[in-house]
């Protein structure tokens, strides 16, 4: 055989394989039918397949990355046919995905088949969330939520309101990937709403989905915003002089409050909700004496909407070099110490309330003292106690009917463990009794 017929063999063998590995592993005929959520694909894989394992070698593949919720069911027409009826099982409806049969073994050893074939459910659109009127505050981003995958640029287009908003389709994180959902998107207002204002978001009929399906009627989001919290009083009054130096602050509203806040000396403190219209603050630390100090507070709404600012301007009071005072420090290792005016004199190992129990806090004063006390109540009683405003009392340590020492108190002194009052060892509290004079000013914080 001349060279030339050898290599035109070759040539012609070469791609003769090539064309039958094409024809055995990706050649196969299909055809779909597709409905709103469900969709019929007959294959004719032109080889027997293996049916029993047909099945582990499905796939459906969501291009959007999200929502791969599906069922999907196999019908053997024949040996070589077969239909897959894949149905949208999810809240998402009118995606696009790929049904991906991966290397499905035929009857015969080491010939398998593969096929992709792309399928676009189509839905009609409508709006999933939200359905009733909501409430928001003036500045709030809300959420509208559609049933099929919509595009940003079609949904601002569509929209009417009397009001400008900014439109961002939401991203989320799926397996730590970030993804954009289509179905969501984020309304933040362009400028702060009117307060009390009804609003109606109106998407048009004609609004196209990623499938293509147009909205059929007109579709409405109402929203209303919220009336501004209205702050009735802050004590301290702002102007206040000789304000403590662990000061409750009192916030009291007119209006329903999710949570208050104060500015504080470069900080945002936020208050404890003892109800729906009261919240207290406590500072971080002890206040400085003699020093002013600019704080705003503002409250909150439910809805996210804030009150207005209000200032609160106070000076602290000052402290003579001569005059004592002292801090009891709450937490893990509790203690009491004893100052005269800024001069450190005194440390005191003390306990105060348990978890359940907790001794107040804030600013307060010796408003009484006496050498013993016992409680018919509690049958329990103490040497050398001081009582302070709001009736929290320091004293020696505790004792039984007996006037026994309370060995459990004293072996776990420094920890958080009486029904709110200071315990303190005998010798200290009888050293109090004796230095600290009526109207000493006592600081209790964590």
């Amino acid at each position: 055989m001349k060279p030339n017929k050898i290599v035109f063999a070759v040539a012609l063998t070469v791609v003769l394989l090539t064309l039958s590995i094409f024809i055995v592993k990706d050649l196969n005929f299909h055809w779909s039918e597709v409905g709103e959520d469900k969709a019929s694909v007959t294959i004719n894989f032109l080889l027997p397949m293996d049916k029993g394992s047909f099945n582990k070698h499905i796939k459906i593949q969501n291009q959007l990355g999200y929502a791969e919720n599906f069922a999907c069911q196999v019908n053997w027409v024949n040996d070589h046919v077969c239909e897959i009826i894949v149905e949208e099982k999810g809240q998402i409806k009118g995606q696009k995905v790929q049904l991906i049969i991966d290397k499905a073994p035929t009857i015969y050893e080491k010939i398998y088949k593969e096929a992709t074939i792309p399928i676009q459910f189509k839905t009609p659109i409508h709006i999933v969330e939200p359905i009733d009127e909501i409430l928001i505050s003036t500045t709030q981003s809300f959420i509208v939520k559609f049933n099929t995958p919509m595009k940003k640029e079609v949904v601002h287009k569509y929209l009417a309101s009397d009001a400008d908003f900014i439109i961002e389709p939401l991203k989320i994180i799926q397996n730590g990937k970030e993804i954009i959902d289509y179905t969501s998107f984020t309304f933040t207002p362009k400028q702060p709403l009117e307060n009390d204002h009804k609003y109606i978001l109106t998407f048009k009929k004609g609004m196209p989905s990623q499938s293509g399906v147009m909205l059929g009627e007109n579709q409405n989001v109402v929203l209303k915003t919220d009336i501004k919290p209205i702050i009735d009083e802050v004590v301290p009054k702002s102007g206040s002089k000789w304000v403590g130096l662990y000061p409750r602050i009192i916030v009291r509203s007119k209006t329903p409050m999710e949570a208050a806040y104060i500015e504080l000396d470069g900080e945002l403190l936020k208050g404890e909700l003892k109800n729906d219209y009261y919240a207290e603050f406590y500072p971080n630390y002890v206040l400085g004496a003699g020093r002013s100090y600019e704080a705003y507070v503002q409250i909150q709404a439910a809805s996210g909407e804030l009150s207005d600012k209000i200032p609160l301007n106070f000076t602290t009071l000052p402290l003579k070099e001569d005059r004592y005072w002292a801090e009891i420090v709450l937490g893990k290792n509790q203690e009491m110490i004893v100052y005269q005016g800024t001069q450190e004199i005194k440390r005191i190992q003390c306990s105060g309330g348990a978890p359940k129990s907790p001794t107040a806090k804030g600013t307060f004063y010796i408003k009484d003292k006496g050498d013993k006390y016992f409680s018919e109540t509690e049958k329990e009683g103490a040497n050398y106690w001081l009582t302070l405003s709001e009736g929290l009392r320091i004293h020696g340590m505790s004792r039984n009917e007996h006037w026994e020492i309370k060995m459990n108190v004293l072996n776990r002194l420094g920890e958080g463990q009486t029904k709110g009052n200071v315990v303190m060892r005998e010798e200290d509290a009888f050293w109090l009794y004796n230095n600290l004079p009526l109207d000493t000013m006592v600081v209790i914080h964590p």
